[in-house]
């Protein structure tokens, strides 16, 4: 599986070059050729702006990921949702006591 990072590296390496073919197309007056590959470029940039997120990578495993798809299933509940919750429980128990020592 790859990082989204990966992902928004080829997702823009593919928007370059399609950019530089948009040039050369439109430098040439090859209009269909320019067309396509400005359609090409706008779809690229709305999957990279679907695909970017301020969210961590968070590595979760096998079996809680089970748990939590399980969960999601009963309770209808979005798993993003589940998972947010979850870890605002965990960090919540973290914290030292309010007049306890820090």
């Amino acid at each position: 599986m790859k990082s989204a990072h990966h992902v928004r590296m080829w997702l823009t390496a593919a928007v370059v070059v399609a950019v530089a073919g948009a040039v050369d197309a439109a430098i040439g007056s090859v209009w269909d050729q320019f067309a396509i590959l400005v359609v090409i470029i706008v779809m690229l940039t709305m999957t990279m702006m679907t695909t970017m997120t301020k969210r961590p990578n968070v590595s979760i495993r096998a079996d809680l990921m089970r748990w939590l798809r399980t969960r999601s299933a009963i309770e209808g509940e979005p798993l993003e949702t589940l998972v947010d919750r979850a870890i605002a429980s965990h960090r919540e128990h973290l914290r030292p006591e309010k007049n306890g020592p820090p």
